[in-house]
């Protein structure tokens, strides 16, 4: 009895090093992503390119740092403003309203999952859409709002 124990909690030690480990491997990864997408972000000259680029800027952030992620994307959203870039506002109204859902900011996430949702309708972005309407969903099922959530878990099922 005495031996199952000894070996039982160096089992558990074990277990705990390993998931810390890939914990620490995993943040080692976003951050060398976040640094390679800062430095095409500062070399490129394309609009469009650094505008997704701070997209992916702010995705990257949004379980870690949300107020990094709204950061990028406040700069995302201005730089497609100033440039007319109306064709990205759809991904970026994403973005924002996944972040806003993920700090629990209600009415801004709502708000942006929906505009999100409407420019990829209009545009007739299939694959956008259903992964609006999964968003969306999960959104409702995080305010406790079931029968929405499943309203738009059903279309995106439907749609794909």
């Amino acid at each position: 009895m005495k031996y199952s124990k000894k070996y039982f909690l160096e089992f558990c030690l074990l277990i705990f090093i390993l998931v810390c480990s890939t914990q620490v491997t995993r943040a080692q990864f976003v951050n060398k992503k976040i640094d390679s997408l800062k430095v095409l972000l500062k070399n490129n000259k394309n609009t469009i390119e650094k505008i997704n680029f701070l997209n992916q800027i702010s995705s990257f952030y949004n379980k870690t740092n949300p107020d990094s992620a709204l950061f990028y994307s406040d700069i995302a959203i201005s730089t497609a403003k100033i440039n007319n870039a109306k064709i990205l506002f759809a991904s970026i109204y994403y973005q924002r309203g996944v972040i806003f859902k993920n700090k629990g900011t209600i009415d801004s996430a709502g708000y942006y999952l929906f505009k999100a949702l409407n420019i990829f309708e209009d545009n007739k972005d299939v694959e956008n859409i259903i992964q609006s309407n999964i968003a969306i969903g999960e959104f409702y099922r995080s305010t406790n709002t079931l029968l929405k959530a499943s309203i738009y878990i059903k279309r995106a099922i439907r749609l794909s």
